[in-house]
């Protein structure tokens, strides 16, 4: 029942932003990707894809040019199409690309995003037995946070 709970805010929340603000409005996008991580947590992979794929092409419309949010997305994006039962792993790596380079290209000295994208390359490399190229961008994660965050911060300790 609590899924079903968060499913019916989450939708009452979009449909006030979708009130609110006009077709294309960051709150609705935020929105659109807050539902589909609900749906994320419940296995809804179709239902999940539908919501990132609306949030992507409205935040590509609203900042044509790049924004944090959109990198995010992609980012979830990526991670979605690397889920073992999905297998969609080509279009997993180039949402994953596009994310990081949006980010860096926002944030050159670096950003906890970029770690997190990073780490989830690590991980793409790691689901095809590619230890090396998974390590580099685990040990590239590991650095920027440690750069990022003082000795013994929660951050880095759960990125090890």
């Amino acid at each position: 029942m609590e899924y079903e709970d968060a499913i019916y805010c989450h939708q009452q929340v979009l449909e006030i932003c979708q009130d609110l603000y006009s077709s294309d409005h960051l709150m609705i996008a935020i929105s659109l990707n807050s539902l589909g991580q609900v749906y994320s947590s419940q296995g809804e992979y179709e239902k999940v894809e539908f919501y990132l794929q609306q949030a992507l092409k409205m935040q590509q419309r609203i900042f044509p040019n790049a924004h944090p949010y959109t990198g995010t997305i992609l980012n979830s994006l990526g991670c979605l199409c690397l889920d073992s039962k999905r297998e969609k792993y080509e279009e997993s790596a180039s949402f994953l690309i596009q994310a990081l380079e949006i980010q860096q290209g926002l944030f050159p000295n670096g950003h906890r995003d970029i770690a997190t994208i990073l780490n989830n390359i690590g991980v793409f490399y790691l689901t095809f037995s590619q230890y090396e190229q998974a390590e580099n961008f685990y040990k590239q994660s590991v650095n920027m946070l440690e750069k990022l965050f003082p000795d013994g911060h929660p951050e880095v300790a759960t990125s090890l």
